[in-house]
């Protein structure tokens, strides 16, 4: 082997010599060259490597260059020819180690059907009997087997047969062939049978459906009637135009909200600084609402007009007196919120309060029982009239009571101790015959006003004793028990007397507004009603006056809303009381109560 390498060593290099001698000698070398070129040759180059001068012994793919999936095919050949005496090589992963499979479960039915259709092969079995007066719908294996054919073959051309005794019913053999059960000529008595054709281009299918269509037609005609005359083609567009129109406006909301979102929500936490960034959000998408509301609004007047110089000046205020009406609804809402946060944090303050009150009383009660006890029955006398006259003070007091979820003005009766040791007074509505009893803890006395804030000819507000409601009145004369006034509403302008704790003052906002009745007032859409100095003018009103204005309106926008909820609970009360006063009317003129037309309080 050396040797030979040796001899193909020598003899290249004797090669070599000879092209170099021509190249440098003569001009052979270049016509070798030229006959090398276009001569033809195979050669076998490799991936690996650059050579591809491989002689005709080693033109061969090394293991590198065949593709792996050559490669397995290969292994997987030499594998099978293999002969596997000892079954040592491993298995596949998939390979089923069941030892026998479960018979596939038939269908018994569905290939009895076959069988009556004709569809499969039945096995053939010797007959019971040789009754041949047998009817088909008493089809059975009783038959032969020259009778049972002769039933197969009229079912299979007529399209009816019996299914046999496992049904006890008749079938359509053309559920079973798949042929085709409609025609267009309803005349044709083989409907069903093996030669229908199922096809819906002939001549008479077309003629078919062209008759179908012009019925239908001619019926569309007469239902909807002359649908020109109340449809105007200029103007008029289709379902997908407008779904179309409707899609791209969603978009250019969007798009404006993209753009807007930020100034408007930081314009909101200036005026909201406690709300949250979902209330923010919804605070926003409302105003964006309100803007393109207001520009869809003039852009379809100005549709109308374009040359009216009115509604483009109004175009910019549009906008921004929705937006003061969202402000204001908002920051009512956000009031109403803070206010019945504050007022639950209130109650549960003076319900502690109640508690520790409540727990402290009844230990002074236990004490002055034990101290009672052991001074005797006359010390214990004593010391409960101490404690009446203690209470004494509140009887005779003008206080508001909680009943059937509404507050009623009342007078406190009498206070006693319960045998609980809680302290209970009993109070009468004022207005109508009505007595309960109360503990101390849930009756809110009436606090009175001084007497130097309520002069002689000052007006305030009294309770009236018909329907124990408030009512403004005037003060007429000062009294030991209280004040005489008359009340404005009262048609016979009749004096009378009230308590001390039964009048209160008008707030400053109430008398300003008597004041100012004779103003002239413009409504708004919502039913408020403003005074024409409030009114906005952005020609002549400067920044600073336009926002003082605001701020008015605001005010008494919901200055307005607390009187009309006013309203609406004392006429609530009055038909409530009104209807009390007849019902008890009605038990006196029967000279007898009736117990159940005397109202009680719930759950008694």
């Amino acid at each position: 082997m050396k040797e030979r390498n040796l001899a193909h060593f020598n003899e290249k290099a004797a090669e070599d010599a000879d092209k170099l001698w021509r190249e440098k000698c003569t001009g052979e070398a270049s016509k070798a060259a030229a006959v090398d070129f276009l001569k033809t040759s195979f050669k076998v180059g490799s991936v690996r490597a650059d050579t591809v001068n491989y002689k005709d012994a080693d033109r061969v793919f090394p293991l590198s260059d065949i593709p792996p999936a050559i490669v397995s095919f290969k292994q997987a050949v030499k594998s099978s020819v293999r002969p596997r005496i000892l079954d040592t090589l491993p298995k596949p992963w998939d390979v089923s180690v069941k030892a026998d499979e479960k018979p596939v479960r038939k269908d018994l039915r569905r290939q009895l059907l076959m069988v009556r259709a004709g569809l499969m092969d039945q096995p053939l079995w010797y007959p019971r009997s040789k009754h041949k007066d047998m009817s088909p719908a008493e089809f059975s294996s009783s038959l032969t087997i020259k009778e049972r054919d002769t039933i197969r073959h009229v079912g299979m051309v007529t399209g009816k047969g019996p299914v046999g005794s496992l049904t006890k019913r008749w079938f359509n053999l053309v559920d079973e062939k798949g042929a085709s059960q409609h025609s267009v000529n309803p005349e044709d008595d083989f409907v069903g049978s093996w030669d229908i054709s199922s096809s819906t281009c002939h001549p008479a299918d077309v003629k078919a459906r062209v008759r179908a269509f012009v019925e239908a037609e001619k019926r569309r005609v007469r239902m909807n009637g002359d649908v020109d005359a109340h449809v105007n083609r200029k103007i008029y567009r289709n379902p997908e135009e407008h779904f179309a129109e409707f899609q791209e406006l969603v978009r250019e909301k969007k798009r404006q909200y993209a753009d807007i979102r930020g100034e408007f929500i930081r314009e909101l936490r200036v005026e909201f600084p406690h709300a949250s960034l979902m209330r923010l959000e919804a605070m926003a998408r409302r105003l964006l609402d309100e803007k393109l509301l207001s520009d869809e609004k003039v852009k379809s007047l100005l549709d109308q007009d374009p040359e009216n110089a009115e509604i483009k000046e109004v175009s910019g205020l549009c906008f921004v007196f929705g937006v003061e009406e969202i402000y204001e609804q908002l920051k009512d809402t956000v009031n109403i919120l803070e206010e019945s946060e504050k007022q639950k944090e209130t109650v549960l303050a003076m319900g502690a309060e109640i508690e520790k009150e409540r727990l402290a009383a009844a230990a002074a009660l236990e004490a002055e029982k034990s101290k009672a006890a052991a001074e005797g029955s006359a010390a214990a006398s004593s010391s409960t009239a101490q404690a009446a006259a203690r209470r004494s003070h509140l009887v005779g007091r003008t206080c508001e009571v909680f009943y059937e979820n509404k507050w009623f003005n009342a007078e406190i009766t009498g206070v006693r101790i319960d045998e609980l040791g809680t302290e209970r007074c009993a109070v009468r509505f004022i207005g109508f015959d009505q007595r309960r009893e109360y503990k101390v803890q849930d009756v809110a006395l009436l606090k009175p006003p001084r007497p130097q804030e309520a002069p002689v000819g000052s007006v305030v507000q009294a309770i009236w004793a018909q329907d124990g409601l408030w009512y403004q009145c005037t003060i007429l004369e000062h009294t030991v028990k209280g004040y005489k006034v008359i009340f404005e509403e009262d048609p016979g302008q009749t004096p009378e007397e009230v308590n001390i704790d039964q009048i209160r003052l008008i707030a400053r906002e109430a008398q300003a507004k008597k004041a100012t009745v004779g103003e002239k007032e413009y409504i708004t859409p919502a039913g408020y009603r403003i005074p024409e100095k409030y009114k906005v003018d952005p020609k002549v009103d400067s920044e600073a006056s336009i926002e003082a204005k605001r701020r008015k309106i605001h005010q008494l926008k919901t200055q307005q809303r607390e009187e009309m909820k006013d309203k609406e609970s004392k006429q609530s009360q009055v038909s409530w009381q009104k209807f009390a006063k007849k019902q008890a009317h009605r038990a006196h003129k029967h000279n007898y109560i009736q117990t159940s037309n005397v109202r009680k309080p719930i759950g008694k």
